[in-house]
């Protein structure tokens, strides 16, 4: 907990912090945009097009955990003294095992009453959600407590035992949708247990010597994630409804081929998070010092230069890396959506910075006043893409709802601003 433990100099510090959360986030979220990659490959287009709308469900699922667990604890941990912190984290952990239930129960009741290969895809996604939104609560832990190192370990183990039995599966054409949501459930499951261990081994000498009444943590998580939590239902519609709504307006294999680009904002999304994951405790924990403004500049620089990279590199050689990727001639047929995800990337960026300065000075109301924005966007853009049921205005759709947030963001950041100089 203590940041100046150990008498090493800062720099060294931070840069180990800093190494180990991007190859922690590498490993962990690679893996997982890896495992898109590998199922548009290996599987039939519709048997993908299935998986992408089973996927939605489980970014859904995630938003709401993440409201409701991960920011929260990102926020608030960090704030916690030794004394307190070991009952803060049971009760966080009681808490998301009631929300995974529920998420689980959710997503089977949907998968019963679906058919074929969208039964298989949210059956088996209702498995593998808990476990992976565990596995996130986990490594978060391990932030909070300033150590990206052993999260690393648990996103090694997670990577080595999701990719090794697709790749094995795949190589000798035995993968199947089925066969694939066995082994994403394994693999869960398997690090779950493992990552549990290690929370266990690094907490077993703290004594409890002050709690927090159920009353108090309910009340101080509630208050702050209310409006996030408004802000997350917004966001799914908004943004993750896509690849449903190409399957149902457009058709299945359609679906799979905007999930199979869309795949490519992935690296540059994750690369966010890894950061985001680093700094937000510190943010949090340093508001209002100069030490603040500091992080703020740094955070924008360190973020914008990889972005604008990524996106040229993609943006030059679209065919070549959907050749590369996929290896498959279908998604040939939509290089043409690339460049339009290149500029997606840049306005994902301008909205990831402003919303983690919202979050770090807790004005989470704003983040609800952005996602106003973009499904008032989304809805008005329903009716183009409703009549002529073209992929050029789903992209055109997800461009102008990107935007329109990501202004009303900085008006609301601005206005923050404003009133803390006030």
């Amino acid at each position: 907990m203590d940041e100046v433990s150990l008498k090493l100099p800062v720099v060294w510090k931070w840069g180990k912090r800093v190494g180990f959360s991007i190859l922690d986030q590498g490993l962990f979220s690679g893996a997982n945009f890896l495992l898109n990659i590998l199922l548009a490959r290996w599987l039939t287009p519709e048997e993908y097009g299935a998986f992408a709308v089973a996927f939605s469900g489980f970014l859904i699922s995630f938003g709401f955990y993440n409201s409701l667990i991960l920011d929260p604890l990102m926020v608030f941990g960090s704030t916690k003294s030794e004394s307190i912190f070991p009952d803060y984290i049971k009760k966080m952990m009681l808490l998301q095992t009631c929300i995974n239930i529920s998420i689980f129960v959710i997503l089977f009741l949907i998968g019963v009453v679906s058919k074929g290969s969208f039964r298989t895809a949210l059956i088996g996604m209702s498995v593998y959600t808990p476990l992976v939104l565990s596995i996130w609560f986990l490594r978060s832990i391990f932030y909070v407590n300033f150590h990206p190192r052993k999260a690393t370990a648990i996103s090694l183990i997670y990577s080595v035992l999701l990719l090794g039995t697709l790749i094995a599966l795949g190589v000798s054409n035995q993968l199947t949708l089925l066969v694939a949501f066995i082994c994403l459930s394994t693999s869960g499951a398997i690090t779950t247990i493992l990552g549990l261990l290690f929370i266990i081994s690094l907490h077993k000498k703290q004594i409890i010597t002050k709690v927090i009444t159920w009353k108090e943590f309910i009340f101080e998580t509630w208050k702050y994630s209310r409006w996030i939590l408004v802000t997350t239902a917004f966001d799914g519609i908004a943004y993750l409804a896509y690849p449903p709504l190409v399957s149902v307006l457009i058709g299945v294999d359609e679906a799979g081929a905007f999930k199979g680009i869309q795949n490519f904002v992935n690296p540059i999304q994750q690369y966010f998070v890894a950061v985001y994951l680093l700094i937000m405790p510190i943010l949090s924990k340093r508001k209002g010092t100069n030490d603040y403004y500091i992080f703020h500049r740094s955070f924008i620089v360190i973020t914008l230069i990889p972005t604008i990279i990524y996106t040229l590199f993609i943006l030059i050689f679209p065919s070549q890396v959907i050749s590369f990727i996929y290896n498959n001639s279908f998604y040939q047929n939509f290089v043409w959506i690339v460049p339009y995800f290149s500029l997606f990337s840049i306005i994902l960026w301008g909205r990831y910075i402003t919303t983690t300065f919202i979050r770090a000075e807790k004005t989470s109301i704003s983040l609800l006043y952005g996602k106003i924005g973009a499904l008032g966007m989304f809805f008005l853009s329903l009716i183009p893409l409703w009549i002529w049921r073209k992929m050029e205005f789903v992209i055109a759709s997800m461009l102008l709802v990107s935007m329109v947030e990501l202004m009303v963001l900085l008006y609301q950041h601005g206005n923050n601003k404003a009133i803390v100089v006030k």
